[in-house]
């Protein structure tokens, strides 16, 4: 099973990108519980990983280089419960989640954590996105998650995969030079450069 986190609240335009980041995750990724509005808090996260025992954690929303917020603006991941990611993989679409935390989340025994070292651009509108497009953005917002699921750990992997899915979405943007996107030419740049995988040491 693969826990879904949805920091989104209705007050918060930023969030309405992660927010369309999650839903395609859930209509993509198999075996999902979803957390979302007051679930997408601390003491149902931490529940949900302890009663659920999830192989692994995709979260959205706001975050900073040591933390995760949930829907209510606090931490529901950070470096005190980080250690219940302990066997299990993470991806963290939350801005500077992969400065510090993804560190530590390997340090405390995750199998692995990817998260990202910069801001992450959302000045973009999915549902501005022409119809063609609208599908490649979704393949390229989900592919590591997608990935992860599928067991990969490795960094190579991943970030080929993200880098193969970003072209295509370049690739169209090239061919359609009048139409306005926005900055999403850097928001899927960042989805390959700016990502940072972390794994906890294995022994040989």
């Amino acid at each position: 099973m693969i826990l879904v986190l949805d920091a989104w609240r209705c007050d918060d335009p930023v969030l309405e990108v992660s927010h369309w980041m999650a839903d395609r995750t859930l209509e993509v990724v198999p075996d999902t519980l979803p957390l979302f509005g007051v679930a997408a808090t601390r003491a149902p996260f931490e529940t949900a990983i302890r009663h659920g025992d999830p192989a692994g954690v995709a979260l959205f929303g706001h975050g900073d280089e040591a933390s995760v917020a949930g829907s209510d603006r606090q931490p529901v991941l950070d470096v005190e419960n980080v250690r219940l990611l302990a066997g299990r993989w993470a991806h963290a679409m939350a801005c500077r989640a992969g400065v510090h935390l993804a560190g530590r989340a390997a340090a405390e025994g995750a199998a692995c954590f990817v998260g990202y070292d910069v801001a992450l651009l959302v000045d973009w509108k999915p549902e501005r996105l022409p119809a063609e497009l609208r599908p490649l953005v979704a393949d390229l917002v989900t592919v590591t998650t997608r990935k992860l699921a599928d067991g990969a750990r490795d960094e190579p992997t991943l970030r080929r995969a993200a880098d193969a899915a970003a072209l295509r979405v370049q690739q169209w943007m090239n061919d359609h030079p009048d139409v306005d996107v926005g900055r999403l030419s850097v928001a899927a740049h960042q989805l390959v450069a700016r990502m940072v995988v972390r794994a906890a040491a294995t022994s040989s």
